[in-house]
């Protein structure tokens, strides 16, 4: 549906509904009557008024239009962003999922992942596909993520479900042959077990499972043939060293005969230890040192008794900074 310019006498129309209501509040006394009267009277202008308003699709004259804003009025113009973009509801749409991570980093405090990346989906749109040659060539086009259907592809291990796929801040682009590929940034936070026994060399195997919402594998199949890059940026606490994706299958016991697909990117990051190794690893050998060197001397000398204390009072400090650097949400103990 198109809407067009009012006319002029439908202005005047409404105008008229405006005064036609003043006059009454003046003239009723009853204010049941009165509103009654008022509502009737505005419900039919504005009925009458929207139906000379709007024409159908096949109505609006295209003599003056653009070649690309005729292309998007008719492929647009029964277009249902709610039904999957297939002719036969038997089909399947294909959906290929690709990313571009381009910032990782791993919160000790809450035990989550945190990506920023760019995410790539592709699939096939049977109801929008036209003929080059009637439309001066045009190839493709670029269209709000809003305004087509999107597959229904969430995070389920989520720490925030907050952040999840925003379909309507993407951008798509869509071919004469149907092809859409639509493009989003976004932040994904996943929760990841710690593994603290051997910090601060410890590493992390963190994984991102994304799948349909609401839809199965007979209606929607995700794959992963697009793969996942990387961006190597410097992170202050933890090294990227690599990543991988799988593509499941699974089947549950509420739905025997359905198939709900997912794919699953796992990501190994490895600590920077070097930092540690200087303000925690070197302390704690030269504390260790000490100690043994008390037990050479004299236990009567006053070197001793000065040097014990002073490594004691050196102990509870480095023992507190060492309870404040270490992550307090996991029941590990570190060997160190």
């Amino acid at each position: 549906m198109v809407m067009l310019h009012k006319p002029v006498y439908n202005r005047v129309r409404l105008v008229g509904t405006l005064v036609l209501c003043w006059w009454l509040y003046s003239r009723e006394y009853d204010k049941i009557k009165r509103n009654m009267k008022c509502l009737l009277l505005c419900i039919f202008t504005l009925t009458t008024v929207s139906g000379e308003m709007v024409l159908n699709c096949g109505q609006v004259p295209k003599t003056d239009l653009a070649t690309g804003t005729r292309l998007r009025n008719d492929l647009f113009c029964a277009y249902d962003k709610l039904t999957r973009p297939v002719k036969n509801h038997t089909s399947t749409t294909e959906v290929e999922m690709s990313l571009l991570v381009q910032h990782i980093d791993y919160n000790d405090y809450y035990n989550q992942l945190e990506i920023r990346c760019i995410m790539f989906l592709h699939w096939h749109d049977q109801h929008l596909v036209w003929n080059e040659s009637k439309y001066d060539s045009i190839s493709y086009m670029h269209v709000k993520g809003a305004d087509l259907w999107h597959p229904d592809i969430v995070l389920f291990n989520t720490g925030n479900m907050d952040n999840q796929l925003k379909p309507f801040l993407s951008t798509c682009f869509v071919n004469s042959d149907g092809f859409v590929m639509c493009v989003s940034r976004n932040f994904f936070e996943s929760r990841c077990r710690a593994e603290l026994t051997y910090w601060p060399f410890d590493t992390r195997n963190c994984t991102l499972k994304f799948s349909s919402w609401a839809s199965t594998g007979e209606q929607v199949n995700l794959t992963n043939k697009g793969g996942i890059w990387v961006e190597e940026r410097k992170n202050r606490e933890w090294k990227y060293v690599s990543a991988k994706t799988i593509a499941n299958v699974k089947k549950y016991e509420c739905c025997p005969n359905d198939t709900f697909p997912d794919v699953t990117l796992t990501f190994k990051l490895e600590r920077h230890s070097s930092r540690h190794v200087a303000i925690i690893i070197m302390p704690a050998v030269v504390l260790a040192m000490l100690t043994l060197c008390s037990f050479w001397m004299p236990a009567v000398a006053l070197e001793r008794i000065t040097m014990c204390c002073m490594t004691f009072v050196s102990h509870v400090f480095f023992l507190l900074y060492l309870g404040y650097m270490l992550p307090g949400n996991t029941n590990q103990v570190p060997l160190i």
